[in-house]
């Protein structure tokens, strides 16, 4: 049961919506800028975080609390689940002009 009500609270206090943009944002802004290293890279992260939180909250009048959560969940969503995907994209992408030329 306790599972149960932390899954319960997690999804009622975090904006998923707000993650995934924030996640292709960063995706957009750091393509060009793949030679940086990974401290550069998680700082930019955080930078576009806050560019994305600010109209949410200011003009939207969003909460201050899903988007802290979402915050830092973004990293983690970044690392274990949207890297992935994109990689796979890629590759697939890769093969596919591979076996045309």
């Amino acid at each position: 049961m306790e599972a149960a009500n932390i899954l319960e609270y997690l999804f009622d206090k975090v904006d998923l919506l707000y993650i995934i943009i924030c996640n292709v944002f960063t995706y957009i802004v750091l393509t060009p800028l793949a030679k940086l290293k990974t401290w550069w890279k998680r700082l930019i992260s955080a930078g576009c975080a806050i560019i994305v939180a600010l109209p949410m909250h200011f003009a939207f009048g969003h909460g201050i609390e899903p988007l802290f959560y979402g915050f830092f969940l973004q990293f983690l969503t970044w690392d274990y689940i949207f890297k992935g995907i994109v990689k796979s994209i890629s590759d697939k992408f890769n093969k596919k002009k591979t076996k045309e030329e």
